[in-house]
């Protein structure tokens, strides 16, 4: 089974990539961090990380960023993307490289897109995920 999940790591300031005032589970609170997106495979016998993806949030594409975007070194082709869509991303890679795996578990935040539920369900993808009751 593939796993989605996210992991944050608080920061002292804004100049690490991605940093920003955002949700870390960690702390439980909105915090300034950096959030990872991360994609696991579990088995009844292993249990191993398999790749991740640095959230960006919205604010650092704003045009005056540019130059701290560079600092960084965020590639420029690079454009905001919402966490369900690293996820779909890393899921794409997963198939494409010949993963064997028979569903996908994702927690509320990633249940709540009904994008990435569409998109599973049209690549045949069996996946369980929590929905919430106002979705």
């Amino acid at each position: 089974m593939l796993l989605i999940d996210e992991s944050a790591d608080e920061k002292a300031g804004e100049q690490s990539a991605g940093a920003g005032r955002q949700h870390n589970g960690r702390l439980g609170k909105i915090e300034l961090s950096q959030v990872g997106v991360f994609l696991s495979l579990a088995t009844p016998t292993l249990s191993t990380w398999l790749d991740g993806e640095l959230f960006i949030p919205v604010a650092w594409f704003r045009p005056e960023r540019a130059k701290q975007r560079a600092k960084a070194e965020i590639p420029p082709e690079r454009t905001f993307q919402t966490k369900p869509e690293l996820a779909w991303l890393m899921i794409q890679r997963a198939v494409a490289n010949g993963l064997a795996f028979e569903a996908v578990g994702m927690d509320t935040l990633y249940g709540h897109s009904q994008k990435l539920r569409a998109d599973l369900g049209q690549a045949g993808i069996e996946y369980y995920a929590d929905i919430p009751t106002d979705t």
